[in-house]
């Protein structure tokens, strides 16, 4: 494949993509330019609607910029010769493969097997929260109190359920307590 068509597509990608950061960034900074001082006076529904417009923007933006990275990373590996070499095995990258996606830095084969592994993200709290209150599995032999034992406790003390959504016997219960 020739490696120099391939910087050219990049560097067109690179540039269309750099302009939509712009426009991205323009936008969510016009967003939060005309916000009122006070939500008092908005419906919710116009208040979750501005929220949900701030979240895509800043949502697509961040897209943007990982392909930004994508770009800017595939261009290194032509200047080191890396480029149409899967970073995993090391066999090459099919030139279709390229021609779709010309960041591409794995094999068809690579990928698909990472696709399938199905890695589940976690976020990065549940390894710096312990116990009582990290991510904690009732098979284990940890006794003490925990985050289960925690929401147990707030959800016997208040809730938001009404009286019919809660089952006959709980409505009855309440019922007694309020008349003695």
């Amino acid at each position: 494949m020739n490696h120099a068509r391939q910087r050219q597509v990049l560097n067109e990608l690179k540039v269309e993509t750099q302009a939509r950061i712009r426009r991205l960034t323009q936008d969510v900074g016009a967003r939060e330019s005309i916000g009122e001082l006070s939500m008092y006076d908005n419906h919710p529904a116009d208040v979750g609607t501005e929220t949900f417009e701030r979240a895509r923007d800043v949502g697509s933006r961040v897209y943007e910029v990982r392909r930004l990275e994508q770009i800017d990373h595939a261009l290194e590996r032509i200047d080191s010769g890396e480029y149409a070499k899967c970073e995993h095995c090391g066999h090459r990258i099919d030139d279709e493969r390229l021609e779709a996606v010309p960041w591409a830095t794995r094999c068809s084969r690579c990928q698909q097997s990472l696709d399938e592994s199905g890695t589940k993200w976690r976020p990065v709290e549940e390894d710096v929260i312990k116990m009582p209150f990290g991510n904690s599995d009732r098979a284990t032999e940890y006794l003490g109190y925990d985050g289960q034992d925690a929401w147990e406790d707030a959800s016997q003390q208040s809730s938001s359920d009404s009286p019919q959504d809660r089952s006959g016997e709980d409505v009855h219960a309440d019922r007694r307590r309020s008349v003695n």
